[in-house]
């Protein structure tokens, strides 16, 4: 492996990266660079200070995790940059001569098919974007992760480093809310409703832990880091995270019987401890309710336009811009079709959205048969529910369509891909 106090190309690559992240500037034409050069700079310092032992697959993605603090869409082009090019050092070094591509054929026809929901984007530089992030990110993130050196062990530490992100964000979250009641404030994230993603993965991966370790006392850390972090929803004012939390509490609650006993705790803390404006949401009649107006009616027309384009869809982020001629008046406009099935099958036709959800439903079937006799199966399964709730969440918003849930979301699906392969292999020795 390569060792940076030895390696005679390290300097080169930190000018490679200094250069991706002048060119990504000039690209997207920022209008305060100086302010993005120096945030870089920043990343770039710690990157290196960070990676002082080698540059390697594990260190990049921990690096990745540590941007959830505040996602920003060029700072996470850089991450992936520095992923990417951690992969590249990591396999040359390996000795290895090729690099396995899972899921070969789902994910060159999902490369090459959504090439078309590019060209139909009514703004290309929009599309762009999203085809990165959507598309080609999450694919270089499996075949990354698959190939990588990561084993199990180290899959846990990344996914802790997760759970100590999210209780950070999660205590500025609650921190901020408490002080200005009136608004819907996404801790030191954009929006309220986007960083419910986030904390949910982190939430039942915190939950796993507690179940994971052994040690009274780490059992009651984690315990802590997940009431902090379901906090942090609670505190977002979003129905739908704490329907999912429920969801994936009740599935938990038939698979682990070790679980049981904390559901009274949880029951008060959800129904005693909502602040009161998320009462009032939730005890509004769905007629009474404007979101869920909006919703109805954005699900209505999103059939209609999928009838229409059914093959190949209509582009990306392009029902954005089309949609005022859809809608009778203003305060009915959606950015989105608030599903994510339903969007991807507008943006990427019914051929796209199958390679897609082929790739994503393939990897949690074979996660799933393979850990059920594992000793870490209590965390593993709780890594699995963390998938489950933001796919039922995403019955009513677009999360996974999100260029920070995106790359999170893909990142535990290849570490799901990941560990199915170490334990495969595990299981052929024995």
């Amino acid at each position: 492996m390569l060792n940076v106090r030895k390696a005679k190309t390290s300097s080169i690559f930190i000018i490679l990266i200094a250069g991706i992240t002048l060119i990504l500037a000039s690209l997207f034409q920022l209008e305060n660079k100086f302010f993005f050069l120096k945030i870089s700079a920043f990343i770039l310092a710690f990157f290196i200070i960070f990676t002082h032992k080698e540059f390697n697959v594990l260190n990049s993605l921990a690096l990745l995790i540590i941007l959830y603090l505040r996602p920003v869409t060029l700072i996470f082009f850089i991450g992936m940059a520095f992923v990417l090019i951690c992969f590249l050092i990591e396999f040359y070094y390996s000795g290895k001569t090729k690099v396995k591509i899972p899921f070969y054929k789902s994910s060159m026809l999902l490369i090459f098919i959504t090439l078309i929901s590019l060209s139909k984007a009514y703004s290309f530089k929009e599309g762009l974007e999203l085809y990165l992030f959507l598309i080609l990110s999450p694919i270089l993130l499996i075949i990354i992760i698959y190939n990588s050196r990561i084993n199990i062990f180290e899959i846990k530490k990344i996914l802790k480093l997760l759970i100590y992100i999210a209780v950070i964000v999660s205590a500025v979250g609650v921190y901020l809310a408490i002080r200005n009641p009136d608004l819907r404030i996404g801790s030191l994230w954009v929006t309220a409703m986007t960083i419910n993603a986030f904390y949910l993965i982190s939430f039942f991966i915190a939950i796993g832990f507690s179940l994971e370790e052994k040690a009274i006392k780490n059992k009651v850390i984690y315990i802590i880091f997940s009431a902090i972090i379901l906090l942090g929803m609670v505190f977002s004012y979003t129905r739908m995270a704490l329907l999912s939390v429920s969801l994936g509490l009740f599935l938990i609650v038939l698979r682990i019987k070790e679980i049981r006993k904390y559901i009274p705790f949880l029951i008060f803390f959800i129904f005693f401890i909502i602040p009161v404006s998320l009462h009032e949401r939730l005890s509004r009649g769905l007629l009474e309710d404007t979101s869920m107006i909006v919703r109805y009616i954005a699900w209505f027309n999103s059939f209609q336009i999928i009838k229409k384009n059914l093959l190949f869809g209509i582009g990306f982020n392009t029902f954005a811009h089309i949609y005022q001629n859809y809608i009778p008046l203003k305060w009915l406009y959606a950015e989105h079709s608030h599903n994510i099935y339903l969007r991807f099958m507008m943006e990427f036709g019914i051929i796209g959205f199958s390679a897609y959800f082929y790739i994503l439903i393939k990897i949690l079937v074979k996660f799933y048969h393979i850990i059920k006799h594992h000793d870490s199966f209590n965390l593993f399964f709780c890594l699995f529910i963390g998938i489950v709730s933001i796919l039922f969440s995403c019955l009513t918003d677009v999360f996974i369509s999100r260029y920070s849930i995106s790359i999170l979301f893909w990142i535990i699906l290849g570490f799901m891909l990941k560990i199915v392969y170490e334990l495969e292999k595990s299981n052929s020795k024995q």
